[in-house]
């Protein structure tokens, strides 16, 4: 049986007691996963889709700070350094 990650990532905020921080975290992480709408099992999870994944947030931000400067505190390096792949960005 598979597993999709949304199911997987609030089975796990469910059996391990998160601060409320990180519980925000993991809610915005799957709510962008389901937004950017491709349906990948665990089981088949490899480094590109992850990559891909972070491209689209990245990508997503970016339109999101053309449409409305203002609604972003984050800088553009700081937007770069996700591009790069140095954070898992919860940034929307």
């Amino acid at each position: 049986m598979s597993t999709d990650f949304p199911s997987a990532a609030r089975h796990y905020c469910i059996a391990k007691k998160h601060s409320k921080g990180t519980s925000d975290e993991y809610k915005a992480t799957v709510r962008k996963w389901i937004s950017w709408g491709q349906d990948v099992q665990l089981e088949q999870l490899s480094r590109s889709t992850i990559r891909d994944f972070l491209d689209w947030v990245y990508e997503h931000a970016i339109e999101l700070l053309a449409v409305d400067p203002t609604s972003f505190s984050w800088s553009l390096a700081q937007l770069a350094s996700c591009r790069r792949g140095a954070a898992f960005c919860t940034m929307i």
